[in-house]
C-alpha cells in the first residue's frame, strides 16, 4: 500500500494549490540616478526604494517608506525643502530620504568633475 503525503506529489500537481507570493525583485541596474523632472509618482517610488536600499535600509522598510510618495513629480523631489520630506515620510525617514535625495542631486550635478586636493598649479 502506497501512501502519499499531502505536501508532496511525484507529478507536482499538488503544487498548484500552494499560495503564490510575489517576490520583490531588486537590482542595482537603476543606480542612484535621479528620475527626470517630469517623472511620475511610480517612477519616484521606484527610485526611492533603490536609493534607500543602497543606504542599507531593509528592502521591506524601503518599500514602506517610498510608498508614502503618492503625488508629485521629479521636480518636486528635487526642490522640496526638508519640512516637506518630514511631512510626507515622518521625521526620521524624512530626514534619511531628504539627505539621500540631496546627495544624489549633488552627485548628478557634479558628475564628471574631478577634484584635485593638495596640488596647486600656478
Amino acid at each position: 500500500m502506497k501512501s502519499t503525503s499531502a505536501g508532496s506529489s511525484r507529478d507536482g500537481s499538488l503544487d498548484e494549490n500552494l499560495p503564490l507570493y510575489e517576490e520583490f525583485q531588486y537590482s542595482d541596474q537603476h543606480g542612484n540616478a535621479l528620475p527626470s523632472a517630469k517623472a511620475t509618482p511610480a517612477e519616484i517610488v521606484d527610485f526611492l526604494v533603490h536609493l534607500l536600499v543602497s543606504t542599507d535600509m531593509p528592502v521591506d522598510q524601503a518599500r514602506r517608506v517610498a510608498a508614502k510618495w503618492t503625488r508629485g513629480s521629479g521636480q518636486e523631489l528635487r526642490s522640496y525643502p526638508p519640512a516637506m520630506y518630514f511631512e510626507i515620510f515622518g521625521k526620521e525617514d524624512g530626514w534619511i530620504t531628504y539627505r539621500e535625495v540631496k546627495m544624489a542631486l549633488h552627485n548628478e550635478r557634479n558628475k564628471g568633475i574631478w577634484y584635485r586636493y593638495g596640488t596647486c598649479r600656478l
